[in-house]
């Protein structure tokens, strides 16, 4: 690269980097900001040449020269249009709001679903509970089905019945039980079954 064109792209980077920051530096500052893409003595060359031009303003602080952008040369926004500005960011937030509320609404009303539910440990043991009775009338079942004992048709419709109302049961508690569990184990850096086993949960 041409020395010529070194310095026009110098100029250029350095003019829109003072601009673009809106904030004084001394000569080191810039250098060292622009990661030494380019030597001190052309940077220096470059901020005196954009204050002769109107660009940049200087001011000198004890021996050292700042420089900072000229703020005559800066766009200013007029009354209406920093009110049309504001409006537009308060119709933003406000639509990003309307798009959280139903979400936030939706998890507090998933966290009270959950307290009010049985703990961990009392899901844990009402399943075990219900898994014992099942297995109990379903032997019974077997049996009556197979007509091992004798008994009369209420008798048995009775422990149909019962069954089924127990099974049910069964079927709910454990659908809560594996979602309490699902939820713990997402939190947990545990394998589901060593959490499972620290629990104290029996799997099928």
């Amino acid at each position: 690269m041409s020395k010529a064109a070194l310095e026009d792209k110098a100029m250029k980077v350095i003019v829109d980097y003072m601009v673009t920051q809106n904030r004084p530096y001394g000569a080191t500052d810039v250098y060292n900001n622009l990661h030494q893409e380019f030597g001190k003595t052309l940077v220096v060359k470059c901020l005196d040449s954009a204050v002769e031009s109107g660009i940049l303003r200087e001011k000198a602080i004890s021996k050292q020269k700042i420089y900072y952008a000229n703020q005559d040369n800066l766009e200013t926004c007029e009354e209406n249009e920093l009110m049309a500005m504001d409006r537009e960011i308060i119709e933003k937030m406000n639509e990003r709001l309307n798009k959280l509320n139903p979400h936030l609404k939706s998890t507090l009303s998933e966290l009270k679903s959950l307290e009010s539910t049985l703990t961990t440990s009392e899901l844990a043991e009402a399943t075990n509970s219900l898994e014992i009775q099942i297995s109990g009338m379903e032997k019974c079942k077997s049996e009556l089905e197979a007509n091992q004992y004798a008994v009369n048709t209420d008798d048995k419709k009775n422990a149909e019945q019962r069954y089924q109302s127990l099974d049910a049961l069964f079927r709910k508690r454990r659908r809560i039980a594996e979602e309490m569990i699902g939820a713990i184990h997402e939190n947990c850096p545990m394998q589901k079954k060593a959490l499972l086993e620290e629990m104290g949960v029996g799997v099928d």
